[in-house]
């Protein structure tokens, strides 16, 4: 009997036909820029999201800690929906490499501009962290892989960028929304700075993620 595995998306495992188009792939130094396959990967993937440019990353964690090094300095703040990945799913990363503490607001897996702008720390007194900064997951994993709807996105991020803050989507199952809601990837990208996507969560490969942007 074949037995499916449904602790997580995550447990998917690679077909014989990608195993056979890895043992063949054209391979370089990827430190020099030099291999073609990741670099036709990062091509294709930054036109499917509409962005500038991306990058192959090993984990989906490490895409969103990257992206807090880049969008944040130590000492801010993030505003982001209750019980996000970058929270609750990635050991304190937050803390630990960015020096940034997250907001959790909204509930199941979503919130609206009311609700960032209550999050949002007043300016101009010393003893409050700048808020610099709005994260979304979609979909998200812990409210059961909602898709947030692509209206609440759109406003938010304006209104996010109305207050001066940056904006970052966590969308390593951003397939999963693709699908789920019928638009584009680029779609679903376009109102945020940076966008992260895995490759692990029910595609079937062994691991890999990657972050997208200006160049």
């Amino acid at each position: 009997m074949s037995l499916i595995d449904l602790r997580s998306d995550t447990v998917t495992r690679p077909t014989a036909a990608m195993r056979a188009a890895m043992a063949a792939a054209e391979v370089g130094d990827d430190q020099y820029g030099e291999d073609p396959t990741t670099n036709a990967l990062q091509r294709r993937c930054a036109e499917l999201l509409g962005k500038e440019a991306a990058i192959w990353l090993p984990s989906g964690t490490m895409a969103n800690q990257v992206a807090l090094r880049v969008l944040t300095r130590p000492g801010d703040e993030v505003v982001a929906a209750r019980e996000c990945h970058a929270a609750w799913h990635e050991a304190g990363g937050s803390a630990a490499n960015a020096g940034v503490q997250i907001v959790e607001v909204g509930s199941g897996g979503v919130f609206d501009v009311d609700e960032l702008d209550a999050a949002i720390k007043p300016s101009g007194l010393p003893v409050f962290p700048p808020t610099t900064l709005l994260q979304i997951e979609n979909t998200h994993n812990r409210a059961g892989g909602v898709v947030v709807p692509q209206a609440v996105v759109e406003r938010v991020c304006a209104r996010a960028r109305a207050r001066g803050l940056k904006t970052y989507l966590d969308g390593a199952r951003l397939w999963n929304a693709a699908v789920a809601s019928g638009r584009p990837e680029a779609e679903l990208a376009a109102p945020f700075d940076l966008v992260g996507v895995a490759f692990s969560k029910g595609l079937g490969a062994p691991g890999g993620s990657l972050l997208a942007g200006p160049r």
